[in-house]
């Protein structure tokens, strides 16, 4: 019953939040797909990229792994508007892991590379997470030397942001190429 569309899109986006902790990510989908276009209506095409980045991970977890890549390919396009970089950078690091579990790791590492080279200047957690699925890429290529040197790149950068669960992550993935 809530009449302005700003006020509709994050109800939206809240529901999806609450829909995806009890289990439901059909539903949770749905409600996205709402708030997304409510943003575009809006003209808020950053709020719209960042639903749909959220409904690509979603999407992920369903292993619809084709229409998270076309959701994804919006919002790292050349021409998408009032996309952040930020935003850019998890779209192209999603579109790698995507690639990886299709079995591109090589597509997959490209996305990755793209994300590291606008990456530079944002923030060191989301260029952890490009370093660390650039090394899956090469690991899944076989290059486990090369995957090693994105995980320590990657390790260096979740410490800086502090970000301890991320770290150890990263050094399990260290340690376990090493054995």
């Amino acid at each position: 019953s809530v009449a302005d569309p700003e006020q509709r899109a994050c109800l939206y986006v809240n529901r999806a939040g609450l829909l995806l902790t009890q289990g439901e990510p059909r539903e949770a989908l749905a409600s996205l797909a709402l708030a997304e276009d409510l943003f575009r209506l809006l003209g808020w095409f950053g709020e719209a990229a960042k639903v749909a980045i959220t409904r690509s991970l979603v999407l992920i977890d369903k292993d619809a792994l084709d229409e998270a890549v076309l959701l994804l390919r919006d919002v790292v396009a050349p021409d998408a508007r009032a996309v952040s970089e930020t935003d850019r950078a998890q779209a192209l690091t999603i579109l790698g892991q995507i690639h990886r579990l299709k079995g591109v790791p090589a597509e997959g590492l490209e996305f990755a590379k793209r994300c590291l080279k606008i990456a530079t200047k944002l923030s060191p957690t989301v260029r952890g997470e490009a370093n660390r699925e650039a090394g899956l890429c090469a690991q899944a290529e076989g290059d486990v030397d090369a995957a090693r040197d994105y995980w320590r790149a990657a390790l260096d950068h979740y410490r800086e942001a502090r970000n301890y669960e991320e770290s150890a992550r990263t050094a399990r993935l260290i340690g376990d190429s090493l054995m």
